[in-house]
């Protein structure tokens, strides 16, 4: 990932010269689209002063579906896996512009997260062989809520008089709570359930993530 980003970020330096204003418009409000290592949206709020203030919504959604077949020496073993999910993360932030030059800067800042993540699983699992066949049917839902701070480290580069390219990553410090639940039923067709929870404390370090910002 080194090897692509950095090359990424001279270039867009070098083709930033050809459209330098006189300073980056750090004072106008913008949306910041992230496209790489995750999508999000951020809106900058107007800024007057030193510190520079935003809200970001991290939004994340899958489904995946898939079908298989296991032929063994005794038995044939069939199945089908149906799965959701979605987070979302909301993170207000205040960041510092701590290097500033005609084209580029670099910021530092921090802020606060709350995050929501829940999945749901449908597994059907068949399998029979000569003399008889059995099935279970799992439905999994995983749900998680965490909150805590996070510092920010990024780099703004400027391409037009109203777009900026930036790459920035996170650390993120906190609590979480955890739950997972299975409503099952077997091949007697007597359903059951499983369950558990947790919760604990978590540091965790985000990917370098590249996106666009347009300023108005």
């Amino acid at each position: 990932m080194k090897h692509i980003i950095i090359p990424c970020l001279f270039l867009c330096l070098i083709f930033s010269q050809a459209f330098a204003q006189d300073d980056l418009i750090r004072n106008h409000s913008a949306l910041q689209f992230y496209f790489v290592n995750g999508y999000a949206v951020s809106y900058k709020f107007p800024t007057k002063g030193t510190l520079n203030y935003r809200i970001n919504l991290d939004f994340g959604a899958n489904y995946s579906y898939s079908t298989g077949e296991t032929t063994q020496e005794n038995y044939i073993r069939t199945g089908s896996d149906n799965t959701k999910s979605i987070s979302v993360t909301l993170t207000p932030q205040a960041y510092l512009y701590i290097l500033t030059t005609e084209y580029a800067s670099i910021y530092a800042g921090g802020g606060v997260f709350i995050n929501y993540s829940y999945s749901k699983q449908n597994n059907n699992d068949n399998r029979r062989d000569y003399t008889d066949s059995s099935y279970f049917i799992n439905n999994y839902k995983n749900s998680s809520y965490s909150f805590g701070l996070s510092a920010l480290l990024g780099i703004e580069v400027k391409l037009t008089k109203n777009v900026t390219a930036f790459a920035e990553s996170q650390l993120n410090g906190g609590r979480s709570w955890y739950s997972w639940k299975n409503d099952y039923v077997s091949d007697d067709n007597s359903p059951g359930w499983s369950s558990t929870s947790q919760h604990g404390w978590f540091v965790d370090y985000s990917a370098i993530r590249i996106g666009l910002g347009i300023y108005f």
